[in-house]
C-alpha cells in the first residue's frame, strides 16, 4: 500500500512526528577526546644509543625487536642480507663476530680524518643469552682496550659481514653496571643466564660478583659533577658569625665590659651563653699567642740553650741570697 504524504502550504512547515521523534535513535556527534594509539614499551635494555657518542664500554643486544627495527630503516634502499635469527647463534659465534667487527669495522669514510693507526681490542667481555626457548636473545657487557670510539662502524660491520642486527646503548659509562645488568636479577628481570661467555684479552679471570659491584667513589663522582652543575645557580653568600676565635681580651671583665659597650646583637648573645667558659677561652688565647715563641724553644738546640742562659743571670744564686746563703 502506498504511503501517502499530505500537501504542506506553501511558506509553512513540515512538523515531524513525535512518534518518530521517540523510536528514532539520537545522533551522536563524532568525539574529539579519543585517546591516542599507545606507543609500544620498549624493554629496558632499549636504551639510549647516542650515534655520536665516543664509549670505551658498551651494551651490546641481538634480538628479533632489533631485526624488526632494521627491516623498517632499510627498507626501500640498499640493503643488506636478511638478518639471522638470534637464536641460532651461539655465543661464541656472537663474541668472535664482536671481536671481528671491532678489529675490522666498516667505515663509511664521510667523517674524514686520518685512517686508523693500530687495530681496536676488546678488553673484557661478558656475554648471555636470555630468553624462552627458540626466542632467545644475546646481550654482551663489553670494554674497549685503551680507547673510545663511536659504534657505527662496529655495527655496520656486524650487519654487513656477520648478517646480525645489533644495538648499541651509550648509556653505560663503566664496565660494572653492564656487568650488574647481566649478572644481577631485579624485580623486572628475574631470570639471568648463570653460565655467561667471559673473555679478556690478557687471559686474566673475571669475578662476576666483584666485577657488578659499584666502586666507592662512583658516587661521589656523579655527585661531585652534578654539584659543578648546580654552583652557579645554588651558590649563596656565607654570613660572617662569631667564634671563639674573635677573642683579643685579657680578663672576662674586659671581656664583658667590651660586650656591653661594643658588642653586636651575636656577640653578646654568644658570650652570654658561654659566661662560664670565658677563663678557658681566654687562656686559649693566650697559648695560641705564645705558640710562635714556644715552637722556637722547643726547636732550639742544647749549644744554643747555654748561650742565651749564659747571657742572663743564674736564678741558683738569687734563691741561695733570698734563703740566706742555704741551698733549698
Amino acid at each position: 500500500m502506498a504511503k501517502v504524504v499530505e500537501a504542506v502550504p506553501k511558506g509553512a512547515m513540515r512538523k515531524r512526528p513525535a512518534a518518530a521523534a521517540l523510536f528514532e535513535p539520537a545522533r551522536k556527534r563524532p568525539s574529539s577526546n579519543t585517546p591516542p594509539a599507545l606507543a609500544p614499551v620498549l624493554p629496558d635494555w632499549y636504551g639510549e644509543s647516542n650515534e655520536e657518542s665516543q664509549n670505551q664500554v658498551y651494551l651490546v643486544t641481538a634480538a628479533k625487536l632489533v631485526n624488526e627495527k632494521e627491516d623498517v630503516e632499510h627498507a626501500g634502499g640498499d640493503a643488506p642480507p636478511p638478518p639471522k635469527d638470534p637464536a641460532s647463534i651461539s655465543k661464541m659465534e656472537f663474541r668472535k663476530a664482536l671481536q671481528d667487527s671491532i678489529a675490522n669495522p666498516i667505515r663509511d669514510g664521510r667523517r674524514g680524518g686520518r685512517p686508523p693507526t693500530r687495530t681496536l681490542e676488546i678488553d673484557v667481555y661478558v656475554g648471555a643469552m636470555e630468553g624462552e626457548l627458540g626466542r632467545q636473545h644475546h646481550q654482551a657487557a663489553l670494554k674497549l682496550f685503551d680507547a673510545k670510539h663511536r659504534f657505527l662502524p662496529f655495527k655496520a660491520a656486524m650487519r654487513w659481514r656477520h648478517g646480525i642486527a645489533t644495538h648499541w646503548s651509550t648509556c653505560h659509562t663503566q664496565l660494572w653496571s653492564t656487568v650488574c645488568y647481566l649478572h644481577c636479577t631485579t624485580a623486572h628481570k628475574p631470570v639471568v643466564d648463570r653460565r655467561p661467555e667471559l673473555w679478556t684479552r690478557d687471559g686474566r679471570k673475571l669475578n662476576l660478583h666483584e666485577g657488578s659491584q659499584e666502586p666507592f667513589q662512583a658516587g661521589a663522582w656523579n655527585q661531585k659533577r652534578g654539584n659543578r652543575m648546580s654552583e652557579p645557580f645554588d651558590k649563596k653568600p656565607r654570613k660572617d658569625s662569631f667564634n671563639k676565635m674573635d677573642f683579643s681580651a685579657i680578663t672576662p671583665n674586659a671581656v664583658l665590659d667590651y660586650m656591653m659597650a661594643k658588642g653586636s646583637n651575636a656577640f653578646q648573645l654568644w658570650v652570654h651563653c658561654r659566661q662560664r667558659k670565658l677563663k678557658e677561652f681566654i687562656q686559649d688565647a693566650l697559648d695560641i699567642e705564645n705558640a710562635k715563641p714556644a715552637a722556637a724553644l722547643e726547636k732550639e738546640t742544647e749549644w744554643a740553650l747555654a748561650e742565651r742562659l749564659s747571657r742572663g743571670t743564674c736564678k741558683c744564686v738569687e734563691t741561695m741570697v733570698a734563703s740566706g746563703g742555704r741551698w733549698l
